[in-house]
């Protein structure tokens, strides 16, 4: 799983705001806010992580039950995957 080239992440407070850039902003319109954890995920995707350690590093880093964690993980994965910004 990536983040296709051409989307690119800014941090602005606690939060992450994604646009498309080049070619991918013809198709891609407007932009995506993340909050806190849905940028730590995105960072994790960024770095190469896959589903079981990205969701170690929100157990950790929250202090969170690891199945809520992970619903997180997936249900943003599935809209990723659904706004077609992921490659497998």
């Amino acid at each position: 799983m990536k983040i296709k080239d051409g989307f690119i992440k800014h941090n602005i407070g606690d939060k992450g705001v994604v646009v498309a850039t080049g070619e991918l902003s013809i198709h891609f319109h407007g932009m995506i806010e993340l909050n806190q954890t849905g940028s730590d995920i995105w960072d994790e995707i960024a770095k190469g992580s896959d589903v079981p350690q990205i969701v170690e590093m929100l157990t950790q880093k929250y202090e969170i039950d690891p199945a809520f964690a992970e619903a997180d993980v997936l249900k943003l994965i599935g809209q990723m995957k659904d706004a077609e910004i992921l490659e497998d």
